[in-house]
């Protein structure tokens, strides 16, 4: 199993898939670094006019909250990367099993390993580079954002955040935010892995290699629009897991929608390890 492992991960990791989201991921963070700059240039000005006009006014130092690119909702970068994470975390991984079973990679590690064991390193390796492609670039974020602004627990009315009292784990975020971080960080790994993996899945129902990364994509989109269409909005499958953005949004229906995605990607592997891949 350790060895099997090892090697999943390694050609997750080291794949041209990777290097493609990551280079996706930073490019927007850079662009993100960008306009947070040319905004900041803009608004220091404009402020050092009023200071000017009128000398009694005193004018703070703003927070960190409303900067971090995830908790932006009015702008671009700021839900980009949860948009197009079901096509770029699948992107390392999810289309191994496919080039697998058409090489005839499969018969040969079969050989030597159980279908199972080979299968479940194969999903673990896959979770894992979609967790790395959705955290990574939100830490970045983080990184850069951490060198210009004040990292303190928000403050409620100030205007200094953006995500407000109707988000999931709102409480922790206005006390603890850092700990708020760690939280929807893992949740976005979880979140990232799952997508991925649903990529190995529908290996099984399609003879076209870009089904594989497309397919999981485009349906979460109709999931999403067709709630979104019906009013149902918070139950969103994106706005669920994005973190600035889930507003009202119960708990009990992430907990689903994670099961479901568990279940989506866990079940058809589990039944392949029991009859022939190729």
């Amino acid at each position: 199993m350790r060895s099997c492992l090892t090697i999943e991960l390694k050609r997750a990791l080291a794949s041209k898939g990777m290097a493609v989201s990551a280079l996706f991921g930073l490019a927007v963070v850079a662009y993100y670094a960008w306009v947070d700059l040319a905004e900041y240039a803009g608004s220091t000005a404009a402020f050092a006019k009023e200071a000017a006009r009128y000398s009694s006014m005193n004018f703070g130092a703003d927070l960190i909250w409303p900067h971090w690119m995830p908790m932006d909702p009015f702008s671009l970068h700021g839900y980009l990367l949860v948009l197009t994470l079901p096509l770029t975390a699948g992107l390392p991984h999810a289309g191994s099993l496919f080039r697998d079973r058409a090489d005839g990679y499969v018969r040969v590690v079969c050989t030597r390993v159980s279908r199972g064991v080979y299968l479940l390193s194969k999903w673990i390796a896959t979770f894992i580079s979609g967790g790395v492609v959705a955290v990574v670039p939100m830490l970045a974020a983080l990184a850069y954002a951490l060198t210009r602004y004040p990292f303190i627990a928000p403050i409620v009315g100030s205007g200094h955040h953006v995500a407000g009292p109707g988000i999931l784990f709102a409480e922790l975020f206005m006390t603890h935010p850092g700990a708020w971080i760690m939280l929807c960080m893992a949740l976005l790994f979880t979140a990232g892995g799952l997508l991925a993996s649903l990529g190995l899945a529908v290996t099984f129902i399609t003879d076209h290699a870009v089904v594989v990364h497309l397919l999981p994509m485009l349906l979460l989109y109709v999931i999403e629009m067709l709630l979104v269409a019906l009013g149902q909005g918070a139950f969103g499958p994106f706005t669920l897991i994005d973190p600035a953005r889930n507003v009202h949004s119960p708990l009990i229906a992430l907990v689903i929608l994670l099961a479901v995605l568990a279940a989506a990607s866990a079940i058809p592997l589990i039944r392949a390890a029991r009859t022939e891949l190729s």
